[in-house]
């Protein structure tokens, strides 16, 4: 299968391009299109976007003055239309190209081929989802969308019926708990979930070892030449060992699923540790952290590796670039020397991207982290150098530095996109990043040395380049640093001169991995405050310590090393089908979703009397020193949705729960709190219930000893729901739900 662009009139005319691997392909006057035309008055400077993933391509304008026609119709365009042209719905740029297809900018028009396209009797099978319209179609002529959220709702469910039919999925059997099980492990807990996948904390069943397992799931249906790209590509990263790089041991497929065996990093990513401190990081204290990085990162780009070709033959290269480096993405590892960096998901989403095994972006979902991107990463997606690495950890640093991204224009394109009631689109983050330079450091954070910031800044440069490989990876290398290894020499020359040495580095280290100190957490958001927080210790708050009056969050980094217990109430809150939302809408916007839980139990009246709260990938857990707290906050989320097109599960319950010498928040009422917040009809034992099913969302299901605690007003809302038996409980539980909005 193969995407083929010829254009057939126009000053580019007899240019032909054919995409066999994912890839993209600008076209306008910037000197870094793929079809540059500087001469072109009707041709905007960054006109449009084709997004290949063979045999899928979409288009979409960007912004452009006078449009993008397909097929004579017209997308976008800010200049008045024509007489007898027609246009696409207001706010639809974007449609899914078809074989056949005609593309026409000014003088310029372009066929586009598909091979292997579906006959014309499957073309509707196979439609795929887009904000698309069809001409001469009344219903778009007469009715403009009114809800562009509850448009892509429908085209996204209806594309999803249409080309991922609901067919009974093979899944990997599962134990008792409910979690997959893969031979030669044992599945012991969900630790994180994402838009391509679930990771689970394991146990290696010969050898006893602590692992990660990471479940992915493609985008598209896998077959025997893109499994086996895949494995020639995953191959690769198992050869990378370093102990600044989370360790790829094995790798596997189960029927529909694919699965990745990992080191296991007990601690937390990157951007979880800068949500607990609440702000940026002292250089003295992110130096180590960064340099960690860079040492991993370094070794990728230099290491020698070897691939199985097509053909079975071995050829070698030198150097892996990452592509996807973010704070989530650098895990930070404790042990007795404080905290150690390990760079995670090395190789895992570009071999899946290489193999095929993604799709092209949906409406409001993007593959990868665009606050971290640099301009290349959308115009030479496929020329990506050890240059474009250095953009990305450069940005990290950045955060990690001043609490701020490298660029301005996200936190205005969020909020934007939140008053729309619509979701950030790949033309989005291209306008601001190629229409917006970083910020020089120094100027979000004055305290930076001066010599430090001229590294980070020059690591963050950008410029347009022609798309030539040669010349692109020539340019950005003397422009930049050529990779991780000399940026990391100028980084740690610069800590020098700047009279930060490597021993003051190293017991900044050793000091954050050591001490015993609470922090307070602000509410995830895009800008992390640079105010001076107060400190607590979690075994003070747990037992009879006076919790904040203002209604902060509390974190722990480095817990106490006394186990003690105390009677709480708890709270989980689960968004309903979080995977299946995550691949609709993408990461980074369920992310700000989540934020947006956070933020919500931030600014409630009741936040005073939360003492603990931990994420827990598809929402959180919650630990309160009243259950009338708690109950007033799952409350709100059922009178106001956090947003109109997610559900929630929550579960509220009273009893014991212990800090153990890590400082989590443990114990068996722990587990069944969780255990309730899943609960389904198929678990009641209670044979003489013979009322209404329990919902199976928007609701909250309380135990008796929870309801024990509530007021006679806030119990009389509760109804009886019958006996269930819990998952991993031999005694049966009773439960009462709530599910009305009042």
């Amino acid at each position: 299968m193969h995407v083929e662009i010829s254009i057939t009139a126009g000053p580019a005319k007899g240019q032909r391009f054919t995409f066999a691997k994912p890839d993209r392909f600008l076209f306008g006057r910037t000197l870094d299109a793929r079809v540059s035309l500087p001469d072109d008055p009707y041709v905007s400077r960054q006109h449009f976007l084709l997004e290949i993933s063979p045999p899928d391509c979409k288009i979409t304008d960007l912004g452009s003055k006078n449009g993008t026609f397909v097929n004579g119709v017209r997308y976008g365009g800010r200049k008045p239309l024509r007489a007898g042209i027609q246009q696409a719905p207001r706010g639809i740029r974007e449609t899914i190209l078809k074989d056949g297809d005609k593309i026409t900018v000014g003088d310029t028009q372009m066929n586009i081929t598909i091979m292997s396209a579906p006959s014309k009797q499957n073309e509707k099978k196979n439609t795929v989802a887009t904000l698309s319209y069809t001409p001469n179609d009344p219903v778009h002529q007469e009715q403009a969308p009114s809800s562009p959220t509850g448009l892509l709702g429908r085209l996204l469910k209806d594309a999803a019926e249409k080309k991922h039919p609901k067919a009974p999925l093979s899944k990997p059997p599962q134990n008792a708990h409910g979690f997959p099980e893969f031979e030669g492990y044992q599945i012991e807990e969900m630790i994180d979930r994402g838009g391509m996948g679930v990771v689970y904390k394991a146990i290696t069943l010969k050898t006893g070892r602590e692992v990660a397992i990471k479940v992915m799931h493609p985008h598209m249906a896998a077959n025997p030449d893109n499994v086996s790209t895949f494995q020639r590509e995953i191959d690769v990263t198992r050869q990378l060992t370093h102990h600044n790089i989370v360790q790829l041991f094995d790798h596997g497929k189960t029927d529909d699923l694919f699965y990745f065996v990992l080191e296991f990093v007990k601690g937390m990513n990157l951007y979880q540790f800068l949500e607990f401190r609440g702000g940026p990081l002292p250089l003295k204290e992110a130096a180590s952290i960064m340099l960690d990085t860079l040492d991993g990162l370094a070794y990728a780009h230099q290491a020698k590796i070897t691939m199985k070709i097509a053909n079975g033959h071995e050829q070698s290269y030198i150097g892996i670039v990452h592509r996807d480096l973010k704070p989530q993405n650098i895990l930070l590892g404790h042990s007795e020397k404080g905290w150690i960096a390990k760079i995670s998901d090395f190789g895992i989403s570009k071999s899946f991207e290489s193999a095929g095994l993604t799709n092209i972006t949906k409406p409001g979902e993007v593959l990868g982290t665009p606050m971290y991107w640099p301009r290349e990463q959308i115009t030479h997606y496929k020329y990506l150098n050890p240059a474009t690495d250095v953009f990305s950890v450069a940005a990290v640093f950045y955060e990690m530095l001043t609490g701020r991204w490298v660029r301005d224009g996200f936190e205005e394109l969020f909020e934007r996109s939140q008053k729309q009631n619509r979701l950030a689109s790949i033309s989005d983050y291209m306008s601001v990043i190629v229409g917006n330079a970083a910020i020089p450091i120094r100027e979000r954070n004055s305290n930076i040395p001066e010599a430090v910031a001229n590294v980070i800044d020059r690591a963050l440069l950008e410029v347009e380049v022609p798309y030539d490989e040669r010349k692109m990876r020539d340019t950005l290398s003397q422009m930049r640093y050529p990779n991780a290894r000399v940026f990391r020499n100028a980084l740690e020359t610069a800590f020098l001169e700047s009279g930060l040495t490597e021993a003051t580095m190293r017991k900044a280290q050793h000091d954050l991995g050591s001490q015993n100190k609470r922090f307070l957490r602000k509410a995830p958001s895009k800008k992390l405050s640079t105010q001076q927080k107060p400190q607590m210790k979690v075994d003070e708050n747990l037992n009879g310590g006076v919790p904040a009056s203002n209604g902060t969050i509390f974190y722990s980094t480095i817990r106490p090393s006394v186990t003690r217990s105390k009677e709480v109430t708890l709270l989980v809150l689960h968004l309903e089908e979080s995977s299946e939302y995550i691949r609709e809408v993408g990461d980074t916007y369920f992310s700000n979703t989540i934020n947006n839980l956070y933020k919500r139990v931030r600014k409630h009246s009741s936040a005073s009397e939360l003492i603990f709260m931990k994420a827990t990938g598809d929402g959180f857990l919650a630990v309160f020193t009243s259950m009338s707290a708690a109950f007033s906050i799952a409350l709100s989320f059922l009178k106001k949705p956090i947003q109109v097109d997610i559900q929630v599960r929550m579960a509220l319950h009273w009893g014991p729960v212990k800090i153990a010498h890590d400082g989590d928040v443990l114990g068996v009422e722990v587990h069944r709190v969780f255990r309730i917040g899943n609960v389904q009809m198929s678990e009641q034992i209670d044979a003489e219930y013979d009322g209404a099913p329990i919902p199976v969302s928007n609701r909250i299901v309380l135990t008796h000893q929870g309801l024990k605690h509530l007021n006679e007003r806030d119990r009389a809302k509760f109804r009886y729901a019958g006996k269930y038996q819990l998952k991993g409980f031999e005694e049966g539980c009773g439960l009462w739900v709530l599910h009305k909005r009042q």
